[in-house]
């Protein structure tokens, strides 16, 4: 009878391992296939700009903690021109300068999450960085293809980062 018990339990064991790994290969599947699918997306875009010399990085961010129940993501964009107060030179009247020729912009991402104290730890995929790097890209050229590949690859509830950048500013990285 110890015998039966015990190959049931070695066999439970083994299934258990087995579910556990099959599970994690799907999640990573389906990781794959999103990492893919921005790649594409971005390759399109990107062909469609006319932009030849270009490197796409996806990197997907994982973590391992106790078990969410629930997160919440803000993501918040400013931007826009304005004037830039400034204090008064040799009792100048105006104390704003002109700034209608500049452009800037500003994002804020914060991400609220509760975690299940006593569950067992998990892997979980938290979000992707995007990285492009191009040949050469001005600054215009740069503002309208991040604001469209925001709006396009970029899941705000996961908390995706994009970056654009030209080759000789990642080069110029120390």
């Amino acid at each position: 009878m110890k015998i039966i018990k015990m190959v049931f339990l070695t066999i439970g064991v083994i299934f258990l391992f087995i579910n556990c790994k099959n599970e994690n290969k799907v999640f990573d599947k389906f990781y794959e296939n999103e990492k893919e699918k921005i790649i594409n997306i971005t390759n399109e875009l990107l062909e469609k700009f006319d932009f030849e010399n270009y490197e796409i990085i996806v990197y997907a961010h994982k973590s391992i903690n106790n078990r969410i129940v629930s997160k919440s993501m803000t993501d918040t964009n400013w931007n826009g021109t304005g004037y830039n107060p400034e204090g008064p030179y040799n009792n100048d009247e105006s104390v704003f300068s002109d700034m209608s020729n500049l452009y800037g912009w500003m994002r804020q991402k914060t991400l609220t999450a509760n975690y299940e104290l006593d569950a067992k730890r998990e892997i979980a995929y938290d979000n992707f960085s995007i990285l492009i790097i191009i040949e050469e890209i001005n600054q215009n050229k740069k503002m309208e293809l991040l604001r469209i590949l925001d709006s396009l690859i970029i899941n705000t509830e996961r908390g995706d980062n994009l970056i654009i950048i030209s080759k000789d500013e990642f080069n110029n990285i120390k």
